[in-house]
């Protein structure tokens, strides 16, 4: 399993959530908001095994402002992390993946069924940045 983040410290604390339960993880780090940073991603995930699977799990949301405090530069910085995060990946991922044999579509909703059984989802005192 690879596990993506912008944050070391959060993204470490997933990799040992993950070995924790038995998994073997390795963990690369980047902003998927940026084309830069998808590429990068891409390169560091690319090392090795192959991707088979691409799971999408990603959001940002700012919950001490209320949505009319938001400027629309804030509405595309959160449409780039929480959308166009995932069409970065599936652009770059999902033609490796059907070329491998498995069904060629990333899973969206997957991260919602495993999170408790693999890794305890962040509370809301626990923010990364």
């Amino acid at each position: 399993m690879i596990v993506h983040g912008r944050a070391p410290q959060c993204t470490a604390a997933v990799v040992e959530a993950v070995e924790e339960a038995g998994g073997d993880v390795t963990f690369v780090l980047g902003d998927l908001a940026v084309e830069e940073g998808a590429d990068a991603v891409y390169a560091a995930a690319s090392i090795g095994v192959p991707v088979g699977i691409l799971v999408n799990s990603t959001g940002v949301f700012d919950t001490s402002r209320s949505w009319t405090d938001l400027a629309a530069s804030d509405w595309a910085d959160i449409y780039s992390v929480n959308v166009l995060s995932s069409v970065r990946m599936i652009q770059r991922f999902v033609p490796g993946t059907r070329e491998r044999g498995w069904v060629g579509h990333p899973d969206q909703q997957r991260h919602r069924r495993a999170a408790g059984r693999v890794v305890a989802p962040l509370r809301g005192d626990q923010r990364c940045p």
